[in-house]
């Protein structure tokens, strides 16, 4: 069994966060670039909705790792 300490499962949840807005962030890039069609769409097959609801996935992250204490 591993054990960590509450502030290493900050971290971790931190970076994973970071990669998670890394990647949303590149995906709406290409979208609004009109390189849709080359990612896998996420939750929506309509560009503009698309482009939303990963705006609002993007902010919602920053806003968790916020709350974590880490700067975005």
């Amino acid at each position: 069994m591993i054990t960590l300490y509450p502030d290493q499962v900050d971290e971790i949840i931190c970076k994973q966060l970071r990669l998670f807005v890394k990647d949303m962030e590149e995906n709406l890039d290409m979208i609004e670039a009109g390189r849709g069609d080359e990612i896998l769409t996420i939750f929506h097959s309509d560009p503009v909705q698309e482009i939303a609801y990963i705006q609002d996935h993007i902010e919602s992250a920053k806003m968790m790792i916020k709350w974590y204490g880490d700067p975005v």
